[in-house]
């Protein structure tokens, strides 16, 4: 009886033994796995740390199903699951108010760390969304930690085109981004940004503030809003105010709804990756390789095709005006041609003599056979320039007659003409008379008598 007994002691304390080594084994695996993951900003167990008289154990507060696994065939998981925080359910809420107008509020099929990456990095599809919205002079600064705040800032620089009629053609931007300490890693990134305009009217008295948020959906997309407000520094007349409003509204809503349209465009062109059951291994150890995967697979963004070039009616009417002024200057240029062939061919005629003329000066003849032909030829363009006068002459007689004939018959025609208008004007003015001698009557010499005054002087 006693040595069963003693047996079974030994069983007990054998079995004991080798349940605690498994025990500190697989505490040892599943810390190293923890600290793995944990530089990826995902927590996934909490270890606590107990010390005892004859070792040192370590409890762990997970449950036995989720730390062995169920197919040993896939221990593998996807890449956005990596990202995907497994020990906290707790949703991570951004700390702004949103305030202001919200200019885009959409669900790209982008990883949030890409999607980041894409927007607040020198990443290629940043490059060619500005290139195609024409931004020149980009240069930016590295996200650094400032030490009043201790939040992460940059400054982002560059000039952008205005397509206005009447002003300056650009303005140079300063843009002060600040991320907020909400932000997480594949759960929440809140960045304010400050810009400011240099090389407009009233440049000074105005900024744009805008709030991004962008937050995980889920493990292959990602929700974009952002808000702006344009605040006043210093006190603007109304028409100004309200004017400058105008255009700042005016271009942030082109200038979203171009990102929009390129984001879920770039997210149809990134390869899927294929999905996984997420099954994992905790008894083996994981690579001092392993915690470069995360930052690898973020920093890599790319846009394999080139975005969209939107034309806005600015351009085009730019292009309508340059094809009117080339077509006016390749007009000018033909009737310049057409007129200076013209007065090449006017002079040909008068410059053939002045020419002959420097040659003979030029190169005297010398022999006496020269002499006779120089006479010949002079005497011939005498008699060509005796022609064209006889012609000149001729023609200017012939019109000189032309004009004389319609002179005679004009005097011809009006002779008569004249001759029976005042002839009849003398007639009707003797029957004018005549009728007003008939019609006044004759007085009598009694009757004028009578009507005499007596002179009373006379009387007496």
């Amino acid at each position: 009886m006693a040595e069963s007994h003693m047996e079974t002691v030994n069983t007990e304390e054998r079995q004991n033994d080798a349940l605690s080594s498994s025990t500190v084994t697989t505490s040892v695996s599943v810390h190293s796995t923890s600290c793995q993951e944990s530089y990826s900003g995902t927590t996934l167990h909490s270890i606590s740390h107990r010390e005892s008289t004859g070792h040192e154990q370590i409890s762990l507060q997970v449950p036995i199903s989720e730390t062995l696994p169920t197919d040993m065939s896939d221990t593998t998981e996807s890449d956005a699951e990596k990202h995907v925080p497994t020990g906290s359910s707790k949703t991570l809420v951004c700390t702004s108010p949103h305030e202001g107008r919200r200019l885009i509020r959409c669900i790209v099929p982008i990883h949030i760390d890409l999607l980041f990456t894409m927007l607040f990095t020198n990443s290629k599809f940043f490059l060619d969304f500005h290139s195609v919205r024409r931004t020149t002079d980009m240069s930016h600064t590295a996200w650094q930690q400032d030490p009043q705040s201790g939040t992460k800032q940059r400054v982002v620089n560059y000039t952008i085109p205005l397509s206005q009629s009447v002003g300056p053609k650009s303005s140079q931007v300063t843009e002060t981004q600040v991320m907020l300490p909400c932000s997480k890693p594949g759960e929440l990134y809140a960045v304010d940004a400050n810009s400011v305009n240099a090389g407009v009217p009233y440049a000074d008295s105005f900024l744009i503030s805008t709030h991004y948020c962008i937050s995980r959906t889920s493990e292959t997309k990602s929700c974009l809003a952002v808000y702006a407000q344009v605040k006043f520094r210093k006190s603007m007349w109304g028409l100004v105010k309200s004017l400058i409003e105008k255009n700042t509204w005016s271009g942030l809503e082109d200038f979203y709804a171009h990102l929009e349209r390129a984001l879920l465009e770039e997210g149809t062109q990134l390869p899927v990756t294929k999905k996984k059951t997420r099954r994992r291994r905790r008894l083996l150890s994981v690579g001092p390789t392993g915690s470069e995967e995360p930052k690898h697979r973020i920093s890599r963004p790319a846009s394999r095709f080139p975005l969209p070039e939107l034309r806005s009616p600015a351009d085009t009417l730019s292009c309508i005006v340059l094809a009117i002024l080339l077509f006016l200057v390749l007009l000018n240029a033909l009737l310049y041609y057409k007129l200076w062939a013209l007065e090449e061919w006017a002079q040909d005629s008068s410059d053939s003599f002045n020419v002959m003329d420097l040659q003979v000066l030029r190169h005297p003849p010398k022999s006496h056979d020269e002499w006779l032909r120089l006479l010949q030829q002079q005497e011939a363009l005498h008699n060509m320039e005796l022609q064209k006068w006889q012609k000149v002459l001729q023609a200017a007689v012939q019109l000189l007659r032309q004009t004389e004939e319609s002179l005679s018959e004009l005097q011809i025609a009006i002779n008569p003409v004249v001759s029976k208008k005042v002839l009849s004007v003398l007639k009707d003015a003797f029957t004018e008379e005549a009728a007003k001698a008939e019609v006044e009557p004759v007085t009598p010499q009694a009757d004028v008598d009578q009507l005499k005054v007596p002179d009373p002087e006379g009387e007496l």
